[in-house]
């Protein structure tokens, strides 16, 4: 059984401008797409070094159906594994999740970081500085 580590980044196509900096009495003029148009990028390493990568284009929002279509994916390149995932809601709340692990209980196993990981990293490092 392989050990793999898995997260996902989320990248907007439409940039958010809070503030911005014009001439006196100048108007500002900011040019956006209006676009909700996102890109999710998985990524998936296992200790051997073997890797993979998917971007899945979504339209409004990262949901189960594409975390689950991606771990199918994951399946059938690794077949066998446990893997380290964070504590995104569509990893661990779905009920399709939760039903696919189930159906594959012999080849996945789940595995979350502890939920205050980052926090507790750190405090660690500010507190050695």
């Amino acid at each position: 059984m392989e050990i793999l580590v898995q997260d996902e980044s989320i990248f907007v196509y439409d940039s958010l401008v809070r503030k911005k900096w014009t001439a006196k009495r100048v108007r500002p003029k900011v040019i956006i797409t209006g676009s909700y148009q996102k890109t999710c990028v998985f990524g998936t390493l296992s200790l051997d070094g073997r890797q993979l990568f998917r971007a899945l284009y979504i339209i409004y929002r990262f949901n189960e159906d594409t975390f689950l279509s991606y771990l199918k994916k994951v399946k059938r390149k690794f077949h066998k594994f446990i893997i380290f995932l964070d504590r995104a809601v569509q990893h661990y709340r779905s009920r399709k999740i939760k039903r696919h692990l189930s159906d594959n209980s012999n080849n996945i196993k789940f595995e979350y970081f502890p939920k205050d990981l980052l926090n507790s990293m750190l405090l660690k490092n500010a507190g050695s500085k």
